[in-house]
Parts: C-alpha cells; sequence; structure tokens
C-alpha cells in the first residue's frame, strides 16, 4: 500500500534550508497504517538530485503495531557545497582587491562588475536553494556591503592625503 505523501509529515529535526549550502538534514516521523500491514522492511526513494541518503543513517521501528517510526539523513551534494564555497572565497578575494588595486577611472565599472557577477551566481545555484534569503545570500550582501565600505575609505584616504611636495594636487588627484 503506498501512502500519498501529504499523508506523510515530514519535519525536520536538524537544518534549514536558510543555511544553504550547509542545509543537511535529520528528518524522523511516525506514520500510521490503518489496517496495519506486516512490513519486513522500509524503501526510501530520494528525487532531489542535491541531496543523498546514507544508508547507514537509516533506521526504522515500529512503535506500535500500525505507527511506523522512520528517521533518516538527507545530506547536501558535497559538490554543491564545494563549488558554493569556492564561489564565494572567490568573491571575498574580489572585495579585497577592487578596492585597492583598480585604478580610479575603472573603479565604477569593476564594482559594477562585481556586483553583476555575484548576483548572477546566486541565480547559477538557485535551482539548489528553495528560499530566500539563504546563508548563501546574505554572505553575498555582506561583501557588496563591505566592498562599498572599502572604496569609501579608499575615496576618504584620497581626500585626507595631502599631496607630497614634489607633486602638485592634480598629479595627486589623477594618480589615486
Amino acid at each position: 500500500m503506498r501512502k500519498q505523501s501529504d499523508d506523510v509529515p515530514f519535519v525536520r529535526q536538524t537544518g534549514s534550508p536558510r543555511e544553504f549550502p550547509f542545509d543537511s538534514t535529520s528528518i524522523e516521523f511516525d506514520t500510521t497504517f490503518k489496517p496495519a500491514l506486516p512490513l519486513r522492511g522500509v524503501i526510501i526513494r530520494n528525487f532531489n538530485p542535491s541531496f543523498y541518503i546514507p544508508c547507514e543513517q537509516v533506521r526504522w521501528r515500529w512503535a506500535s503495531p500500525d505507527v511506523l517510526h522512520l528517521q533518516f539523513e538527507m545530506r547536501r551534494n558535497p559538490l554543491v557545497q564545494l563549488m558554493a564555497t569556492v564561489i564565494f572565497a572567490s568573491a571575498a578575494l574580489f572585495t579585497f582587491i577592487i578596492p585597492f588595486t583598480v585604478k580610479r577611472d575603472a573603479l565604477p565599472t569593476a564594482v559594477a562588475s562585481f556586483f553583476f557577477s555575484v548576483w548572477s551566481t546566486r541565480g547559477i545555484l538557485s535551482s539548489e536553494m528553495k528560499v530566500f534569503p539563504t546563508l548563501f545570500d546574505l554572505g553575498i550582501l555582506f561583501l557588496c556591503v563591505l566592498l562599498l565600505l572599502l572604496i569609501g575609505v579608499r575615496v576618504f584616504m584620497w581626500w585626507v592625503k595631502p599631496p607630497t611636495h614634489s607633486e602638485n594636487a592634480s598629479e595627486h588627484r589623477a594618480r589615486a
């Protein structure tokens, strides 16, 4: 007898979809069979390619003659975790490179490219994310704000630092 998916209450015991890409979870629930069925085993089928279910983590037992207690884990695909981590680490690196190495004339283009790039990576991973905002989204937002603050520091330092006696003010502005 196959139960409909709306008859089974899948409740996460750990993890949250907002913790993407580290949103692995443990699921534990009871389901009732009326009339009681003489089951000798349970098959769990995973329809989500972003997660895998380790066989050694699947446990089931009869809580009563007609109530089955089932417990298992769903772990995020390590390749998805690695990809999200590498993308975030690269964005973090560029957050510190852009404000201090890009010439002033090219800074608006570099910042716009950065913003479009990091939010486009969210689009690449959007099929894996079911909610907004996720931990990944908050990290990207943090990097964007940090980039703007670091550019503000660069502009502030440009205004505070007086030109040296060997260069005039126009050369100082052109160099910064």
